[in-house]
């Protein structure tokens, strides 16, 4: 929790000051499972630090109530809090591929109240910082059935085609997330096809072209005018749960954009070594190499990595850069690794590799490697293109040379 020691030797934070709402916003990624919320609060009780900013990260499949972050600002106009506000949105909210939607106090005390009782009912714990959002469970909130789906309506992606509303509920209910799965969907649908598993990843899916197209109508004066579009489709989904992996092949009909019928034709097993071949994906790989010290290599700096997140490894720090949308979910073949543009790898030994796994990805990632502070002391090495996933096995060697690795690698593979 954040505090500032004023005059009189009091200390003044979050907690000494009732807190009157300004706003809040929320991604629009609750179909995708996750939910990311910056919330805004005047403390008109504090002499100084009079702006409360807080962060929720919620988790609809396993987590729950997953990460709390918070700063304190003398001001809405505080340009150092506000520095440390754009990376946390940065970071917990950019890398979702969504847009930002108001929300009133009611929903996000809602929204509080109802993943605290997921985090409970999964034996998880809650994050840290219960004495700044504790006031927000003080009197827990409930929505009727008509404002959760108002609210789902601007906490969910706008749906635009077949393919994305399909994507989309076989993720729900593969996750078990059978909550906003039937905000896209019609009445009467068995959902709960899948209690012999733990809630599960959709890792790819491939749905079938048209099956079956018919149109309908109310009534003979709305003939010329409007008409009810249905299409029948077929799917297969490979699924993860608990390490473990699954095809489930489906019959879904879709009218008007949300899903009118749902059914399971068949479920089963299917070996680690299948998934790898169903989720094989091509590695385009630029290494750079510099005689910096490991030291400023930390200063790594470019635009795209507003929308990434960082992982710390032995050898080095690994970006990943994800797309700022989530248009891979409209493609007819989802696949969930496509959210990402690519790979930053900062190496400890002086190496640089950038990698994606399209050539359309490494240009934009290239190009915006040209942006960083250190990109005039940086020499590109080497270009390669692997037909399977390569970067990561490098990562987690002990190898520290890339070059090296390769050669290694390839000998080991002939």
């Amino acid at each position: 929790m954040s505090f500032e020691v004023i005059k009189g030797g009091l200390l003044e934070d979050s907690t000494t000051s009732i807190k009157v709402f300004i706003s809040a916003h929320a991604t629009d990624t609750r179909l995708m499972g996750v939910t990311a919320v910056h919330a805004v609060w005047f403390l008109p009780d504090n002499d100084h630090k009079r702006i409360l900013h807080q962060f929720f990260y919620f988790d609809s499949e396993e987590f729950g109530f997953d990460t709390y972050k918070s700063v304190l600002a003398e001001s809405l106009y505080d340009a150092e809090a506000n520095e440390q506000v754009k990376e946390i949105s940065d970071k917990m909210m950019g890398c979702l591929g969504g847009k930002q939607v108001e929300i009133t106090e009611r929903e996000l005390r809602a929204l509080v109240t109802y993943y605290e009782r997921f985090t409970k009912e999964h034996d998880d714990i809650m994050p840290e910082g219960r004495e700044e959002y504790g006031f927000l469970l003080e009197n827990p909130v409930e929505l009727s059935d008509p404002e959760l789906e108002k609210l789902y309506d601007r906490i969910c992606e706008d749906i635009t085609c077949d393919y994305q509303v399909i994507n989309y509920f076989l993720m729900r209910v593969a996750g078990k997330d059978l909550r906003v799965a039937r905000h896209i969907s019609g009445p009467g649908i068995v959902m709960n096809v899948l209690s012999m598993i733990e809630p599960a990843a959709l890792l790819r899916n491939v749905i079938s072209e048209e099956i079956t197209q018919t149109m309908t109508v109310d009534n003979l004066e709305s003939y010329f005018n409007t008409f009810t579009t249905r299409r029948k489709y077929m799917t297969e989904s490979l699924l993860e749960a608990g390490g473990l992996y699954f095809l489930l092949l489906s019959e879904i009909t879709v009218e008007n954009l949300k899903i009118k019928s749902f059914r399971k034709i068949n479920f089963f097993k299917v070996s680690g070594i299948e998934a790898d071949l169903i989720t094989k994906r091509p590695e385009h790989i630029t290494l750079y190499e510099t005689i910096l010290p490991p030291e400023l290599l930390l200063n790594f700096d470019t635009p795209l990595l507003e929308n990434s997140m960082a992982n710390d490894h032995d050898n080095g720090t690994v970006y990943m850069i994800f797309n700022r949308t989530n248009d891979h979910v409209k493609e007819r073949v989802f696949n969930i690794s496509n959210d990402v543009l690519g790979v930053y790898y900062i190496s400890s030994f002086g190496e640089v590799l950038v990698m994606s796994s399209t050539e359309e990805g490494m240009e934009i990632l290239n190009e915006d490697l040209k942006n960083a502070r250190i990109y005039e002391y940086l020499e590109r090495t080497g270009v390669y293109e692997f037909d399977a996933p390569v970067l990561y096995s490098f990562v987690e060697s002990e190898y520290p040379d890339f070059a090296e690795f390769i050669e290694d690698f390839e000998e080991e593979n002939e």
